[in-house]
């Protein structure tokens, strides 16, 4: 979702730089250690936030949109800002997940808004200590919003965690259903041998009153 930054190249002249020679006279390797001064490249995610983590960051941009000053709303979100703070999270949900992923300065602002309102969330994850009592879902959104480290890997886990629950609220769904399948066949069954039981006891029923007659006839 963020592009990857160049890392940046130490001093043209100084050795360790690309083609130069390192600390052994030979050419440093790419695939190594970086130095300390040198910039991190930030972590990305690829493809659409997981549903749960996206709707929770549209809760949080708009419950933000609806109290920032208005030279700090983007243009794109100025025609929401009117709405209720519901009906602006179902119906701009594409237009606010857009400014958050597009406009980082309004991302930021989000993020700024969530500390505010949980700050010991927020400052757990800068820590890189995200609270494990707290809800993944939370935690994976807030720390998308402020890019905390480790942000790629919480929003994955919150994405997984929802996913295995999803499952298995699914499979336990399933299991009800066709445990309430087999209550009712059972009940038909039941039900079936209890008809067929009064038919043969009334065909029983009519041959002797059939007999009956036919010795009453003799």
């Amino acid at each position: 979702m963020s592009a990857a930054l160049p890392v940046e190249s130490g001093d043209a002249g100084g050795p360790g730089a690309d083609g130069d020679p390192g600390e052994h006279g030979g050419p440093r390797d790419p695939g190594g250690p970086r130095d300390p001064g040198e910039a991190a490249v930030p972590e990305s995610w690829e493809g659409p936030l997981p549903e749960a983590v996206r709707q929770r960051v549209v809760g949080f941009a708009s419950e933000a949109l609806g109290v920032l000053p208005d030279e700090e709303v983007p243009a794109s979100l100025k025609p929401f800002r009117r709405w209720a703070p519901a009906r602006r999270t179902r119906l701009a949900a594409t237009h606010l997940a857009a400014a958050v992923e597009h406009d980082v300065t309004f991302r930021q602002r989000v993020a700024k808004r969530v500390g505010e309102g949980s700050p010991d969330l927020i400052a757990a994850l800068a820590a890189g200590r995200p609270p494990a009592a707290a809800d993944p879902v939370d935690v994976a959104a807030a720390a998308y919003l402020g890019r905390t480290p480790g942000w790629v890997g919480l929003v994955g886990a919150a994405g997984a965690d929802r996913a295995r629950a999803t499952s298995a609220a699914e499979s336990g769904l399933v299991a009800e259903t066709v445990a309430r399948l087999q209550e009712s066949l059972s009940a038909l069954r039941a039900q079936g041998r209890e008809e067929l039981a009064r038919l043969r006891a009334e065909v029983d029923a009519a041959r002797a009153e059939t007999a009956a007659v036919r010795r009453e006839l003799r």
